[in-house]
């Protein structure tokens, strides 16, 4: 499933890697933005983020200056914990934020009634009712028709910027490429050849044990467990299930054999020691602990889950360890799907609480932020401090900044990202400077190490997200993970009894005898036919096939 990134500060190259985004769902052009922003009387609001982030200092230098532009302070707090728990405390509570990202606890806050319907409210907002345009059918509640949340990541103005890609796949490090003269790798069994050969070179990486493989399966990030044999059956990210675009249907895939050859494959392989043993018990943190020691060969993830430890390793120079993404599906004649172009995610997104203090101010800021101005203090920092402009009016870092850029620290301090998980673009400008500086073309290229330029050159690709097939265009009613499931109805109780039992049965599947993998199998099979399914099924292409009435694409 596609989901939400959970560190702030490693947002600092988000909208550089957010790479599975190709020309968005909506093109509009949006005007310059070039309202005035009156000083306003200084007001603070509280923002509560639902995934895991670090301290922002209220010294922090940009947003700072965005206060004394727009009066606004954002006091900013992060999950610590799972989000189910936070989300609770809160509502039992009647206490919440001003503003809230609540991630996967979104439909339990429309259900206690915490969050404000924006309808009649964005038209008064010219850059909030630009910024949403024709997705106001994507952010629409299905069950009441209210839009509760305005979505930050996915809309493109102009045309994409993207270098990299930030969506699912198999990632690899660098340095194994490498090693065997940067082979082609398409299949699963060719991925897991080569991280045995090369575990099997190197046991040990800095002093501490190689690890082949990582699988995620904590919290809303066991997607990495659950979901990857619909990619490697060459299917593109719907995540719930498979959609049928002649028919018009979609089907659920848990009980599907595509689930039996994958997670068989992995039995091997954690046999073989290859899969870190301690992967089904750690949380987020310990997962992204090691990946960051730069010990770890290759996982199956979102690009954007573990941009901290990306930037973790390019902070410590081992730009070797950092990862690029592999086009792996079981056999060379399938093709691979893993790339898409940007949608907005109407599931969830920034939303004003019902305990907000000033919610035409709160509303407000939104709209200021979504000047060009403030948009590329957001995105760039202040002129001359974290960028410069040439003679023909492209935006560009010295070798300086780019430095201090990669320096957390110095960008907790300093740099707006946080800000990130408000309303923002993606793309370029009109005057055609790219959003992130990081997509800039002139950037990208003077910011590429030398271990990168011969990587991309091995290869004969340009960009990160040439390790992919192009993204297709996007489905009208794409994607399905986004479906908004009411709380307690028959499918959302079938849904999460169904992820229980993928949680439980492949990781015994992974883990088992392998004379034992057939009866694991069809026990798994004989608990999932005591689920709902039929009410399940019957939801999801409901659903489907209201997006296929009331969607577009633009």
């Amino acid at each position: 499933m596609h989901k939400k990134p959970r560190n702030i500060i490693l947002l600092i190259v988000m909208i550089a890697l957010i790479a599975s985004i190709s020309y968005g769902c909506n093109k509009n052009k949006t005007d310059k933005s070039k309202t005035a922003i009156a000083a306003k009387k200084p007001i603070t609001f509280s923002f509560f983020q639902a995934t895991a982030g670090r301290d922002v200092p209220a010294s922090n230098r940009v947003l700072k200056k965005i206060a004394e532009k727009t009066g606004v302070t954002i006091k900013f707090e992060y999950l610590a914990g799972e989000v189910s728990q936070s989300i609770g405390v809160m509502i039992a509570s009647g206490q919440y934020p001003d503003f809230i990202e609540a991630s996967d606890g979104s439909p339990k806050m429309i259900e206690a009634k915490a969050l404000i319907p924006l309808e009649k409210l964005i038209p008064k907002y010219p850059n909030l009712q630009k910024y949403l345009g024709s997705d106001w059918r994507k952010v629409k509640n299905p069950q009441d028709g209210h839009i509760y949340v305005m979505p930050q990541f996915g809309r493109i103005r102009n045309k994409d910027a993207s270098t990299t890609h930030n969506g699912e796949a198999f990632w690899i490090q660098k340095a194994v490429l490498k090693e065997f003269n940067y082979p082609k790798v398409r299949t699963l069994d060719e991925y897991f050849e080569l991280i045995k050969k090369y575990k099997k070179k190197y046991p040990k990486i800095d002093g501490k044990s190689t690890i082949g493989f990582e699988i995620l399966n904590y919290d809303s990030g066991s997607f990495c467990l659950t979901n990857p044999s619909m990619f490697l059956a060459g299917y593109p990210n719907d995540g719930i299930g498979l959609v049928d675009t002649k028919t018009k249907t979609i089907t659920n895939y848990a009980d599907k054999v595509i689930n039996k050859k994958y997670y068989k494959k992995l039995n091997q392989v954690y046999r073989e020691g290859l899969i870190d043993p301690e992967t089904f018990v750690q949380n987020f943190n310990q997962y992204i602990e090691k990946i960051s020691s730069g010990r770890v060969l290759g996982m199956v993830d979102q690009g954007w889950q573990f941009i901290d430890a990306t930037m973790n390793l390019n902070s410590e120079g081992k730009v070797e360890r950092t990862y690029v993404p592999l086009p792996i599906t079981f056999s060379r004649d399938i093709p691979d799907r893993y790339a898409d172009r940007s949608c907005v995610n109407g599931a969830s997104g920034l939303a004003i609480t019902k305990s907000c203090k000033d919610k035409g101010r709160a509303l407000q800021f939104i709209n200021d932020l979504l000047s060009d101005d403030l948009q590329r203090l957001v995105h760039w920092g202040e002129k001359d401090i974290d960028y410069k402009i040439d003679s023909k009016g492209k935006a560009y870092r010295t070798s300086k900044q780019r430095e201090r850029k990669k320096d957390l620290n110095y960008a907790a301090k300093n740099l707006g990202t946080p800000l990130i998980w408000f309303p923002h673009y993606e793309g370029f400008f009109d005057d055609g400077n790219a959003y992130d500086l990081n997509e800039q073309p002139s950037e990208f290229k003077a910011s590429l190490s030398d271990y990168d330029k011969q990587l991309l050159k091995a290869y004969g690709y340009k960009t990160f997200k040439d390790f992919l097939s192009p993204a297709r265009p996007n489905p009208v009613y794409y994607p399905m993970w986004n479906m908004i499931f009411p709380m307690n109805a028959p499918e959302t109780i079938a849904k999460s009894q169904i992820s229980e039992l993928q949680r439980k049965y492949y990781v015994k599947m992974i883990m088992a005898q392998p004379k034992d993998i057939d009866k694991i199998w069809n026990e798994y099979l004989k608990k999932l036919k005591k689920v709902n399914m039929k009410a399940y099924e019957d939801a999801m292409n409901k659903e489907l096939k209201r997006r296929f009435k009331y969607w577009k694409n633009d």
